[in-house]
């Protein structure tokens, strides 16, 4: 399900600075199947992937998906 946005071509990811106190937090907008545009932070530890949180986009987000894929 959230790990969907990480297939999606136009998604966009970058790092979450402001909650990134202990640990590098990464953080990906894109597109799922069932639950549209999210927002999914999570961690990289060694090769794994681990999903912090997951939710829907907030409106700049939309924007700034949509303006990307304008682009592309």
């Amino acid at each position: 399900m959230a790990k969907e946005v990480f297939d999606d071509p136009f998604a966009i990811d970058f790092e979450d600075f402001a909650h990134s106190v202990h640990e590098s937090r990464l953080a990906i907008i894109g597109k799922t199947a069932a639950y549209g545009l999210l927002l999914v932070v999570y961690v990289v530890v060694a090769d794994d992937i681990r999903l912090v949180t997951a939710r829907r986009a907030e409106r700049w987000m939309v924007r700034k998906y949509e303006n990307q894929r304008r682009r592309l």
